[in-house]
């Protein structure tokens, strides 16, 4: 049987960044809807945006930064190695969040650049990174200004750190659609999949933020497909397309220069 893998070196010897790919089958399958945006919210975060029916070069996509990547190193750090991950957000939930912290992380150059942009620890870097863990190893984390109301917490719990670092992820992902979205597309709704998806935390503050703004909220399951699964099926899909010889590639969203087929053919050994 032949295997289909490594798809990122076309589109980067094309002049791309190599990600994202997924929107590709993003709008496959939402083709035919318009103002219709795909939210990933894996490692880090990443959106397609379908603004018109079956046109896929007004298809952008881009990621808007971290996500379980951060809370996942986060939630480490707190308990000592004993916990990868906030399940269901219940610790950022009941935390209090200090804005000055959050305020500080989206001073990264990542938030303000344009898009095509892809996110990974090289982009956010190891000055970033030493920050960011010595913010949550620390006793308290930076306290906020007088005049912001904190009741008699000092931002000293684990629960305080996660909920910071949550609405973080929160914050960029909202400023994200802010900055270059919704100046372009008059979105209608954001279909969210992805193992962020379940962080309940996450997920209301991004829904509160996005109603707020006239956007309704679903999920790739409403659609027949589980949400964990998406990015799975994508590069099944893009290896089908590859074997068949058949572009599987949205260049403007990597800033490719042409579209192309990606992917390498191995073949079993006779």
């Amino acid at each position: 049987v032949a295997c289909v893998s490594d798809f990122r070196p076309m589109d980067i010897a094309l002049g791309g960044e190599g990600a994202p790919l997924t929107p590709y089958f993003h709008w496959v399958f939402f083709k035919n809807r318009e103002n219709l945006a795909v939210h990933n919210l894996g490692g880090f975060s990443n959106v397609t945006v379908i603004p018109k029916k079956n046109s896929a070069s007004s298809v952008f996509a881009f990621d808007t930064g971290p996500a379980n990547y951060v809370i996942n190193l986060a939630m480490r750090l707190v308990s000592h190695g004993k916990k990868d991950f906030d399940k269901d957000g219940e610790l950022a939930k009941k935390g209090e969040v200090s804005q000055t912290t959050v305020e500080k992380w989206m001073k990264h150059p990542f938030f303000r650049k344009q898009p095509p942009k892809s996110c990974s620890i090289e982009v956010l870097g190891k000055e970033f990174l030493e920050d960011f863990k010595k913010e949550i190893l620390i006793r308290s984390l930076s306290r906020a200004p007088a005049n912001e109301p904190l009741g008699i917490k000092n931002l000293q719990s684990k629960a305080d750190k996660i909920s910071t670092v949550t609405e973080f992820v929160a914050r960029s992902i909202v400023k994200s659609y802010d900055q270059f979205i919704l100046p372009r597309c008059k979105l209608k709704e954001v279909v969210f999949c992805g193992g962020g998806a379940h962080n309940k935390t996450l997920m209301n503050v991004l829904s509160k933020q996005l109603f707020n703004r006239g956007i309704r909220v679903s999920y790739f399951d409403d659609y027949g497909i589980s949400g964990d699964a998406v990015e799975a099926v994508s590069f099944a899909y893009f290896g089908y397309l590859c074997l068949n010889k058949k572009v599987n590639h949205l260049p403007q969203v990597t800033g490719a220069l042409k579209s192309a087929i990606l992917g390498k053919i191995s073949y079993p050994s006779i």
